[in-house]
């Protein structure tokens, strides 16, 4: 049936008031969602911070840790010389003394110094090693697999269609074929 003027009258103040009441709980979810964004924006700057923080003080430990291996591959070599210069210097005063006792017999042909010293059996003293007879040779450096975000990125350099689907496989198998 139809209503009358009254009672649409009576019942519009309702829904106004239901509207109200809907708007001011909206606000307050809207105000309790603002409040989680900045909280979250808060905790990722704060986490930020402390990553920069770490990777600052790795960065020097790093630095310190380049410094001493040089500094004590730098004293290992000027040892190695001390070592060398000393043994040749002993080994020319040892072969003076043999040539001043014995008195070889004159030849024409000159004494051969590039031949390698000869390892006493007595025990005395042995001969020292070159600088890179001391140091071991490094290894050589492996390639290091790419990982899937590198190449994701030559993919995209290189203008794959549909590379953000691929896996590892399918991204090495797909730069393969393309180049």
């Amino acid at each position: 049936m139809a209503k009358t003027k009254s009672e649409k009258k009576s019942t519009s103040p309702k829904k106004s008031s239901e509207d109200k009441s809907f708007e001011q709980k909206a606000k307050k979810a809207l105000a309790r969602a603002e409040k989680a964004v900045a909280a979250a924006h808060e905790a990722v700057g704060d986490s930020s911070k402390k990553l920069r923080k770490e990777a600052l003080a790795l960065s020097k430990q790093t630095e310190k840790l380049a410094t001493k291996h040089a500094k004590a591959l730098h004293d290992l070599k000027v040892e190695a010389t001390k070592a060398v210069d000393q043994f040749e210097a002993t080994s020319k005063k040892s072969k003076k003394s043999q040539a001043e006792t014995t008195e070889p017999a004159k030849t024409t042909e000159p004494a051969k110094t590039t031949e390698p010293a000869a390892v006493p059996t007595d025990g005395s003293e042995l001969p020292a090693l070159s600088t890179t007879q001391l140091t071991p040779p490094l290894p050589s450096p492996e390639p290091v697999p790419l990982t899937v975000f590198e190449l994701r990125q030559k993919a995209k350099e290189q203008k794959i269609i549909g590379y953000s689907k691929l896996n590892k496989a399918g991204l090495i198998a797909a730069l393969d074929s393309s180049q």
